[in-house]
């Protein structure tokens, strides 16, 4: 990434993430109750394209994932839905050893989660 910067006397600026292809892997369950109510589950993979600590920042602090959903959703006729979800994300903690251009070492780890709410109302005409 080169980041180019209006005064023409500052030199331009690049990060090198040294990113790599990943994979992303999930399941998902749905359990119909009846015709109103429908139970939504998954798990999922998500593998990050930081490849090390050498290579990970404080920038991008990121790591391996993993997901665990769940939600409900509701028809109440043919032209009214809500949906209600919640996930969870475990992150794989984050070290980071780095030598900046001073050689001085930066050493650390991260440690992470997420929860993630949603809700949704539908209304089709």
């Amino acid at each position: 990434m080169t980041i180019d910067f209006d005064n023409p006397s500052q030199p331009s600026s690049t990060l090198d993430f040294a990113f790599k292809n990943t994979i992303r892997a999930s399941l998902g369950l749905i359990y119909r109750v009846n015709s109103s109510w429908v139970i939504r589950t998954g798990f999922a993979f998500d593998e990050s394209p930081v490849r090390n600590a050498q290579t990970r920042t404080f920038r991008v602090p990121d790591s391996d994932r993993y997901w665990l959903a769940i939600g409900v959703g509701f028809r109440q006729n043919s032209n009214l839905k809500f949906n209600f979800g919640y996930a969870h994300i475990f992150f794989k903690d984050a070290l980071i050893e780095q030598e900046n251009a001073f050689g001085h070492n930066i050493k650390g780890s991260l440690v992470s989660q997420a929860n993630i709410i949603s809700a949704e109302l539908q209304w089709t005409f």
